[in-house]
């Protein structure tokens, strides 16, 4: 393994698909201590922190894309008389915590704009 020099590109794909730095550095064929030590550079960090976060919204909008069908279907469960009881129940406690889950999210939202707000004006 010493002294293989992978390119940036496969390091940061082998760091966003392996699930920790072991299984990385052996699909790569190097050592832990090189990708380690590749995270200490500013740019390759930033690099890696940018198409995590690429991968996070791909994945995001696809999920908000189906929220809307799953609520329905959570609904037309709960809805649903021939549907036993516990089952019946279990859709509404979800539903129920989605809705609590996005109340607050809102709210804590709506705080952050208003501090933000605040502190621009105090600029």
């Amino acid at each position: 393994m010493a002294g293989k020099r992978v390119a940036d590109e496969q390091m940061i794909l082998a760091l966003i698909t392996c699930k920790d730095i072991a299984t990385a550095s052996n699909e790569l064929g190097v050592t832990r201590q090189a990708i380690y030590n590749r995270l200490q550079q500013p740019a390759f960090r930033q690099r890696l922190q940018n198409e995590r976060q690429g991968k996070f919204q791909i994945a995001n909008s696809k999920l908000t894309d189906k929220m809307s069908e799953a609520i329905e279907t959570l609904s037309s469960i709960m809805n649903d008389k021939e549907v036993c009881a516990g089952t019946r129940i279990k859709s509404a406690q979800i539903l129920l915590d989605i809705c609590l889950r996005t109340s607050e999210q809102m709210d804590i939202l709506e705080r952050i704009v208003a501090i933000e707000e605040s502190l621009a004006e105090c600029k």
